[in-house]
């Protein structure tokens, strides 16, 4: 039987490198994965051949029956191999190291996020998710997808490429007095304590993306300072996807409901779910999380304090796939609160996930209905409106096109390409 083909799409690096060694171990986890489906797995430095290496890169992109991608580090030819990839509608997997801050949530909401792989528990883990998805396409053949990430989202993510590279692209929003005594990209705590103190310094490995050290740094600050100061650091780190921040959350999150006021409560149950959403964690988190929910609820006065909370949990139940009822849910959502563009956005996204174009046209309608000026809203209601028949509709969506051009003209674009 001939053996289907696995292409796999990362940064290299140059021999010996920190980022060669990176890819090579994350290669071997992908060989493994594919030995066991006989994939043969081939990597851009392996192609073997007498043509032009550059297109047989992009044949191999095009046409391999799977690909799977390392965002790790944001490298520019990923990224566009990766759009390429997008283009043709065929299966991808998309994997990043658990410091990885991807420019927005919905590029794809099934990264599999991994860490160090020299542990042999961590790659066992990683090859777990691995072959679960590679179970689904060969169940499927390894035809075209459905439900893909938008080429808005991809476009949009090649946008902001040139100023993340080096990971210091938000440098340039932090105060002057941070920036001028620290030198242009730090990775070691120590180093960095010796120009600013544990405050400053989390602040910089934020801004910088560093995970990792914000962690450590923010171990540090652990009961140095008041509370609430040290309670949004951490609510800002666990939306970056940080599991010490979400643990951390979790271990007085109960405490929290009962004390704190409905504000906090409601950033904090939102930045966990955001943290789930990040390291594709919401099957495992969703029990937990429902007791959550009943606690805060319980705490909730007004129909718009407690859609805010329902709509918390929509996110979450989507984000495992259970769309039925995360549409419940959303409807639910919209009998306490029918005011937020949001809501509808969320119910129209879910409603064309369960191809039901009719009902989501009605909501994204709705949504344009409430005068929203976010560029993801606008997106959305030219996508689904552009594929309505009704006369009243395309006039729609030329006005919400109009729109879309004012505030993102590079989306806007994208609609005709969809």
């Amino acid at each position: 039987m001939k053996k289907g083909l696995c292409f796999v799409i990362s940064q290299i690096g140059k021999d010996d490198s920190e980022e060669r060694k990176q890819a090579d171990a994350l290669l071997d986890v992908v060989e493994t994965c594919c030995e066991l489906h006989s994939l043969e797995c081939v990597r851009a430095d392996k192609i073997k051949g007498s043509t032009d290496i550059n297109e047989d890169i992009i044949e191999h992109i095009r046409n391999a029956d799977l690909c799977i991608i390392d965002l790790t580090n944001l490298n520019p030819n990923v990224m566009y191999e990766f759009g390429i990839r997008f283009e043709t509608g065929r299966p991808y997997i998309v994997l990043a190291h658990k410091d990885t801050n991807l420019p927005f949530d919905t590029i794809t909401r099934r990264t599999i996020f991994y860490d160090d792989l020299q542990l042999a528990t961590e790659c066992k883990r990683v090859q777990k998710n691995i072959r679960e998805y590679i179970n689904i396409f060969e169940s499927k053949e390894f035809s075209s997808l459905s439900n893909t990430p938008s080429l808005a989202n991809i476009y949009g993510l090649l946008e902001k490429i040139d100023s993340k590279l080096d990971g210091v692209a938000m440098l340039s929003t932090m105060p002057s007095s941070i920036l001028n005594s620290t030198p242009a990209y730090i990775s070691n705590v120590e180093e960095l304590l010796n120009s600013l103190d544990p405050s400053e310094a989390f602040h910089y490995a934020y801004k910088t993306n560093q995970i990792s050290l914000a962690e450590e740094l923010l171990k540090l600050l652990k009961g140095t300072q008041p509370d609430e100061y040290y309670l949004n650091k951490l609510c800002a780190l666990c939306s970056r996807g940080s599991v010490y921040a979400a643990a951390e959350l979790e271990q007085d999150i109960e405490k929290m409901i009962a004390s704190d006021g409905k504000e906090k409560v409601l950033e904090v149950i939102g930045c966990l779910v955001s943290n789930y959403n990040r390291r594709n964690t919401e099957k495992e988190k969703i029990d937990f999380m429902e007791n959550v929910f009943e606690i805060a609820l319980s705490k909730m006065r007004t129909n718009k304090e407690k859609a805010a909370v329902l709509n918390q949990k929509q996110r979450l139940w989507a984000g495992a796939g259970r769309y039925e009822e995360a549409k419940n849910i959303t409807e639910n959502v919209l009998t306490l609160n029918d005011e937020e563009p949001a809501y509808f956005f969320n119910y129209a996204t879910i409603l064309d996930v369960l191809e039901d174009e009719d009902k989501a046209v009605e909501a994204i309608k709705d949504m344009v209905a409430l005068k929203t000026e976010d560029d993801d809203h606008l997106f959305l209601a030219c996508t689904l409106l552009k594929k309505s028949k009704k006369d009243e509709d395309k006039i729609l969506y030329q006005e919400c096109l109009d729109k879309l051009e004012k505030v993102n003209p590079y989306k806007a674009r994208m609609i005709h390409f969809r």
